[in-house]
């Protein structure tokens, strides 16, 4: 895909039938206008997540068609609505929408938050989503230093922030992961778990006191399994969508929680969470990009770039 083969207008990223990365357009769109409670941001960069791909794939529910791409993003502010407290033109922000990805975004104010200090706009625009989720989900229990957890997916977007939160707090964390993210976990302070191994009899080897507190980023068989191991069912923190079939907590982000993003934005960048970023691609290489984050083959986010406004703040 080319941006030069579209017309002059603003230009974002559209699906019109589910399926593979392949179905990913380039489509042309008069420009944005702001309502009065909302904030025109010209993009920066969009940090891709897992539940994109569902949307794009029919897995999700709610996607009417044709359909924009995306949840994420970091970028300035051009304009606000007249309503608008707090936020103007030449801000830096990161946000979240619903199909947001490309040149322009509009996106109500409640929506944005500021750019933690010294973090740049790159790895801003992968924290409204997982790093966020994983924070909520972190504090959804009562995790301290006396706490023996099970991370699934430790090494995944929300799965490394919950395991190097709960490490912070002094707590004893085993993480699942593939082997060759076996070292990454280690170099958190995670116990690392490997995914092929089965659950249960691994987790009995290395926490034969038992698990307290477990976060489901995977599915079933984590859950099963801390069920098996006697969790309770109430410390079952699950993301993944099958908390909601087995009954467990399902504690995540709602909207953008300001105070959340600035504390997560200052362990960011004072390098105690480590926030990894996989690839960087051209936005209009969105296929490209989600083809790779589908692979499953990734230890870290995977991010489009505006090379027009990203040039300027790099």
């Amino acid at each position: 895909m080319s941006p030069a083969e579209i017309g002059c207008h603003m230009l974002a990223l559209q699906f019109e039938e589910f399926g593979p990365p392949s179905v990913i357009k380039i489509v042309d769109h008069p420009h944005l206008l702001p309502g009065p409670e909302e904030v025109l941001v010209d993009m920066a960069y969009a940090g891709l997540n897992p539940v994109d791909s569902n949307r794009r794939k029919g897995l999700a529910e709610g996607v009417s068609l044709p359909s924009g791409v995306g949840r994420e993003f970091s970028g300035v502010v051009r304009a606000v609505g007249g309503e608008v407290k707090g936020v103007v033109p030449g801000d830096l922000v990161l946000g979240s929408g619903e199909g947001i990805i490309g040149e322009e975004v509009v996106v109500h104010s409640s929506m944005l938050a500021p750019v933690p200090q010294g973090l740049d706009l790159q790895r801003a625009s992968c924290l409204a989503v997982a790093p966020q989720t994983a924070w909520c989900a972190l504090n959804s229990q009562p995790v301290n230093s006396g706490s023996t957890i099970l991370v699934s997916g430790a090494s995944g977007g929300v799965g490394s922030i919950v395991a190097q939160l709960a490490v912070q707090r002094g707590a004893k964390v085993i993480g699942t992961a593939r082997v060759a993210n076996h070292d990454l976990l280690r170099s958190w302070g995670v116990t690392p778990l490997d995914y092929a191994t089965f659950i249960i009899e691994g987790v009995r080897v290395l926490a034969p006191e038992g698990v307290d507190i477990v976060f489901d980023h995977t599915g079933d068989e984590t859950v099963l399994a801390a069920l098996a191991l006697g969790v309770p069912r109430e410390r079952i923190n699950s993301t993944s969508g099958a908390g909601i079939t087995h009954g467990t907590p399902t504690v995540g982000r709602k909207g953008i929680n300001q105070e959340a993003i600035s504390k997560l934005g200052s362990l960011i960048s004072a390098k105690k969470i480590d926030l990894r970023i996989h690839a960087v691609l051209d936005w209009f290489e969105a296929r490209e990009a989600y083809e790779l984050l589908d692979s499953g083959d990734t230890s870290g986010k995977v991010v489009l770039r505006f090379p027009k406004l990203a040039d300027r703040s790099e």
